[in-house]
């Protein structure tokens, strides 16, 4: 679960077997809490409940006494697969990696790897190569420890983004973009003006340009996946109407039309903050439901369409 603010500076973990709700993670300008862990028979199914909500939030209390006053942005949840030899469950089921060489059962030649997770990506890149390497006779040293994949900006490039780009938000929108940051920069030169259409998140309109205007970006959603389009305080109720604004302005477009990809973004908010809409949060998706529903019709405007 997703709280609004950043109520510690560092991870606060509890020191015991691993169980559910061990770890406050300070991430930006929010904190985490979690996990929740079960099985399940829907690994399609990845949608947070109330009660899971509610249940972090108590055993949460003994850490910080007043959590539950304190305002939940959104809940969210994935499917993990955990490779468990022994038949090992919950718990007891390891969150490590494992490379396995199949030539033991007559595959020479093939390794997979099971487990793992984002935060290890590249030690699970390093341990499957020097697999494949070994196999191969590779002796070449590894050197994904020490290179950075998109190395930081320079100076002057910062100095040129400061002139259209908010300078609380630079180094925000540099780790955003990557590699795709010239030309990001680059269509903002080019402009009249780069407005920011996500002010939460700090996200401009030269980001969202670049990024729809990329092969793979099929909608508001990939969008926000690259830039964090929506995922502040208002969780799109502004954002989103903005962005399909300015690109049909700019005469961008995208897979779905300016209505479903309002509804769909919306959707996929929605998603996170049912389980936990009580408070702030509350009287906040109340005003975006006021806009979408109730000013903008967007409701109606599916009901017509279907007629």
């Amino acid at each position: 679960m997703v709280f609004n603010h950043r109520f510690t500076s560092r991870v606060v973990n509890r020191l015991h077997p691993g169980s559910d709700g061990d770890i406050f993670v300070p991430h930006g300008s929010i904190t985490i809490l979690g996990t929740t862990s079960m099985p399940t028979d829907r690994p399609d199914d990845t949608t947070p409940t109330s009660e899971e909500v509610l249940r972090l939030l108590k055993i949460g209390e003994p850490l910080f006494p007043r959590v539950k006053e304190y305002r939940i942005l959104r809940a969210f949840a994935g499917t993990r697969p955990l490779y468990t030899p022994g038949n090992a469950a919950g718990r007891k089921a390891s969150r490590n990696f494992h490379v396995m060489d199949h030539a033991e059962q007559g595959l020479d030649g093939m390794v997979s790897i099971f487990g793992g997770k984002l935060t290890t990506y590249r030690l699970m890149g390093e341990r499957t190569t020097d697999k494949v390497c070994a196999k191969l006779g590779v002796t070449a040293p590894c050197r994904t420890a020490q290179e950075a994949i998109v190395p930081d900006p320079d100076e002057a490039t910062l100095s040129r983004a400061a002139k259209y780009f908010p300078v609380q938000g630079i180094k925000l929108m540099a780790d955003r973009m990557g590699d795709d940051l010239t030309p990001v920069l680059e269509h903002a030169e080019k402009a009249d003006s780069n407005p920011l259409l996500c002010e939460c998140e700090m996200v401009s309109l030269a980001e969202i340009a670049c990024v729809a205007n990329d092969p793979s970006t099929h909608s508001l959603t990939d969008i926000r996946l690259r830039t964090r389009l929506g995922m502040g305080t208002c969780q799109g109720t502004f954002c989103s109407l903005r962005t399909v604004a300015a690109l049909s302005e700019h005469g961008v477009s995208l897979e779905f039309s300016a209505t479903d990809n309002v509804r769909r973004f919306l959707q996929e908010r929605w998603g996170g903050l049912r389980p936990a809409l009580w408070g702030m949060q509350a009287r906040e998706m109340e005003l975006g439901r006021a806009v979408y529903a109730g000013t903008l019709n967007l409701d109606g405007a599916a009901h017509e369409q279907d007629c």
